[in-house]
């Protein structure tokens, strides 16, 4: 499993620290497995590893235990509840940033870790995507999904 993970995933594993983590935006896509999640639990049996995603079916289908639904905007934890707080590939995905990263330092413990993952914007592949494959280059919906 680990081989199907980004280098970007592959470097979240390496940097895990503590006994309570929380993986924000944990279940990706709806046509993507939650590859990452699942390596956590595997590399962390002794440890408390908690999701947090906004899809709710997805959340459902995957019945994964210690997932929940919910904004990473609000999370519903105390304040210092992780010793690990994770934000892989979510915040590309929001036109406001700061309250997903506010939200992860609220939860996150004194000292604690907080990794962040994101494709590079300025990518072939992201370019190529929303620049040279759409139908309507000019559309607002095509700019906001690239930015």
């Amino acid at each position: 499993m680990i081989n199907s993970l980004s280098p970007r995933g592959k470097w979240v594993l390496k940097n895990i620290s503590g006994n309570r983590i929380l993986d924000i935006g944990f279940a990706g896509s709806d046509n993507e497995p939650d590859s990452l999640f699942q390596k956590i639990i595997a590399n962390s049996p002794d440890k408390y590893v908690a999701g947090v995603d906004v899809n709710s079916k997805k959340v459902t289908r995957l019945n994964r235990k210690n997932t929940f639904v919910g904004d990473g905007k609000k999370l519903s934890f105390k304040d210092s509840s992780f010793d690990c707080v994770i934000l892989a590939e979510v915040l590309e995905h929001q036109t406001e940033v700061e309250p997903f990263i506010k939200e992860g330092f609220r939860v996150l413990k004194k000292n604690g870790v907080f990794l962040i993952t994101t494709p590079n914007p300025y990518g072939l592949f992201r370019w190529l995507k929303h620049f040279l494959f759409v139908k309507n280059l000019s559309t607002k919906k095509n700019t906001k999904e690239f930015l």
